[in-house]
């Protein structure tokens, strides 16, 4: 299991770039809490207990976006990961769709930009291709 330590306030975010995981790792953590959130939805059997499971999940989630702001990016993959991590955040765009909001209609076209830039295309979600 990795150790995060916490991170000051005004610590340089580049002090400690070094230190955190890759952006891609990170990315694909993110969508394996997804799935367990989604699996635990989807159970039929709502309680406390789950409920709670998907609290601590979401939190996981939040930790691994803020791990992946702070990491500077270095290529045009880390960028890809990062916009895919937004992505998959925003799950309700869709391509055409006349009710995105401006900034996310750019961060979409980022995206996509990028997608079509490094060729992988594994980060796009089924609304994606169609």
């Amino acid at each position: 299991m990795t150790e995060y330590r916490i991170i000051n306030e005004g610590q340089c975010a580049a002090e400690i770039a070094d230190e955190l995981p890759q952006i891609e790792r990170l990315y694909q953590r993110w969508a394996l809490i997804e799935q367990r959130i989604e699996a635990s939805n989807g159970a039929g059997h709502i309680n406390d207990d789950a409920n709670s499971v998907s609290d601590n999940l979401l939190d996981a989630q939040t930790v691994i976006m803020d791990l992946v702001a702070l990491t500077p990016a270095r290529s045009k993959t880390d960028l890809l990961y990062k916009m895919a991590l937004w992505r998959r955040d925003t799950p309700d765009i869709s391509p055409g769709d006349d009710h995105i909001a401006r900034n996310d209609k750019i961060a979409y076209s980022v995206f996509r930009d990028l997608v079509a830039m490094t060729g992988e295309t594994s980060v796009l979600q089924p609304e994606d291709t169609q």
